[in-house]
């Protein structure tokens, strides 16, 4: 990152995307301020981005953590630099973990809609139930 001291004053400019965070998490975390703007710029200050070099915005792509691009900002920007093979965009590593330990949960609660012929009231309150045991195990 020490190459990013040149564009010091760029960064501090593009930093107007990042108005939520506190100033000192994000002055040490140049990537993190350029990957808010790549993904919240409007076109004007695609210029400004751009001059960063095709090599510094790369490189902010394949540092990337969760929560820094959207969908489209993620798959414009590899576009955008032609690279080839897109990586799946980062996600948060406890997010994957609930969803694998939520996937009994949602398999009890397929086989009561898939399965159960009683009405919806008793389905629901079914469905309550393995919710309620799901969250006391951890598993939601």
């Amino acid at each position: 990152m020490k190459k990013l001291d040149i564009f010091q004053d760029k960064v501090k400019y593009l930093g107007k995307y990042i108005w939520f965070d506190r100033e000192e998490t994000i002055k040490d975390n140049p990537y993190k301020i350029i990957a808010y703007a790549m993904r919240y710029a409007d076109v004007d200050d695609y210029p400004v981005l751009l001059s960063l070099g095709k090599d510094t915005l790369i490189d902010v792509l394949s540092k990337a953590q969760a929560g820094w691009f959207d969908k489209g900002s993620w798959n414009f920007w590899h576009n955008m630099l032609k690279i080839e093979n897109i990586p799946d965009l980062p996600i948060r590593e406890c997010l994957e973990n609930n969803f694998d330990r939520m996937q009994d949960t949602i398999d009890s609660i397929k086989k009561i809609l898939k399965n159960d012929d009683r009405d919806d009231a008793y389905k629901i309150e079914k469905i309550k139930e393995i919710l309620r045991e799901g969250i006391q195990n951890d598993n939601i």
